[in-house]
């Protein structure tokens, strides 16, 4: 998974850098990047706290950013 987001990233910052995105691309790509955000310090609070994974939350979590990801 971390593969795939660090080529992800680095597809969009070349987009971002020839200006080949539109208003409504930039703004759903600020929408992803709370939500991976999230996806970071949740996965950071799994690891402190002793027995709080929620697997189902994970995945919830990456279908959302998915379903962001989709238009673009």
């Amino acid at each position: 998974v971390l593969k795939n987001i660090i080529k992800l990233v680095v597809k969009i910052g070349l987009l971002a850098r020839n200006d080949m995105l539109s208003e409504t691309d930039i703004k759903q790509l600020e929408n992803v990047q709370k939500q991976l955000h999230s996806l970071a310090l949740t996965i950071i609070s799994f690891v402190q706290v002793k027995y709080s994974f929620e697997r189902a939350h994970l995945i919830d979590l990456l279908k959302s950013m998915k379903q962001s990801l989709m238009p673009l």
